[in-house]
């Protein structure tokens, strides 16, 4: 193709020497090279900021280190690497991934090929800490399939779906228009949050109001998992898998995030911001769940089986109601 975007791409980090430089070479090895990269720090206290400076003296492309006094959390410290994006697409990127050599290419072909599409999110093997592959990809462990790339208008009905993480929404595997995601920042989330996924999903579900979003059946990072990652708490492997069936973690910040894009599409897409309400109320309602015997879960439970709160807002309706009824306890935070 001989039209061309400028890419940015938007690290944020936090002592991350560990693994970076793997990250920060990943970039070289693209077929389409980007424009600029914005890394963030964090105020880390080891040799984050020093190997991204020796970086950029031999990037072939444009390499802006902005270092935070304090630490701000994940979720502010991302926000300020987009804010210093100049590029039409800003890809999301972590310290401790690595990128798939074709990975800058692909996604920008989606969005010249597509003009509407404000997301592309596409799919990731997933790596130990060592970077051996563990036999999933981030989508499979989602319980998401997909063959071929898939548009999904903006509305109601995606909305809803991306309600029940549907494709996955986890920020490493997504890039956005510039011009989709900038009037929604800064986000009003809780500033002390350290993890990020509240922001991950801020900007996915609001553009998910007015733009397409293409999912892209690719596999084109490597995603690490690691004890000292903050970017996701869903449940991977076997023995997390076992433990999820046990207990749901539904933090105040959750609810917080879904009543929060409520009120920002209240004026201009009250349809959207009713459902982003209900799901707020449905995810406190199954916290509520936590104070009740597992006799008194009955009724409330198949109220909200039947009004299609399950149906609307989990991947498997039945199963989770079941699970509310006997197996699962809370875990509120």
């Amino acid at each position: 193709m001989s039209e061309r975007m400028r890419l940015s791409i938007a690290m944020a980090v936090y002592n991350g020497e560990r693994f970076i430089r793997e990250q920060l070479e990943s970039y070289l090895a693209q077929t389409r090279l980007p424009d600029e990269l914005v890394v963030s720090d964090n105020a880390s206290t080891d040799r984050t900021r020093e190997i991204v400076l020796e970086f950029a003296k031999r990037a072939p492309f444009e390499v802006k280190l902005n270092v935070n006094e304090t630490n701000l959390g994940t979720c502010r410290n991302f926000e300020r690497a987009f804010m210093n994006c100049t590029g039409d697409i800003i890809f999301w990127s972590d310290c401790d991934d690595v990128w798939h050599p074709r990975k800058v290419e692909a996604v920008e072909e989606v969005f010249l090929e597509h003009p509407k599409v404000g997301v592309v999110c596409h799919d990731a093997e997933m790596i130990d800490e060592r970077g051996r592959p563990i036999g999933l990809t981030l989508w499979r462990a989602s319980n998401f399939r997909l063959r071929k790339l898939t548009i999904y208008p903006p509305g109601k009905a995606t909305f809803t779906q991306l309600c029940r993480w549907s494709p996955p929404l986890f920020g490493m595997s997504m890039a956005m228009r510039r011009s989709a995601i900038a009037h929604f920042l800064p986000s009003p989330l809780n500033p002390n949050r350290k993890a990020r996924a509240d922001l991950d999903g801020w900007l996915g579900l609001l553009s998910a109001a007015s733009w397409e979003r293409a999912a892209l059946p690719l596999k084109l990072a490597y995603y690490r998992r690691h004890p000292q990652q903050f970017s996701s708490q869903a449940a991977f492997t076997l023995s997390e898998k076992v433990r999820k069936r046990k207990e749901l973690v539904i933090e105040d910040d959750e609810v917080r995030l879904f009543s929060e894009v409520a009120k920002r599409l209240e004026a201009t897409d009250p349809a959207i911001a009713a459902v982003a309400q209900t799901m707020s109320g449905f995810l406190q309602f199954r916290q509520s769940l936590c104070s009740l015997p597992k006799l008194r879960r009955v009724i409330p439970v198949l109220s909200q089986l039947l009004s299609g709160n399950y149906h609307n807002f989990t991947p498997r309706p039945y199963l989770s109601a079941l699970k509310d009824l006997a197996f699962v306890s809370y875990l509120i935070r």
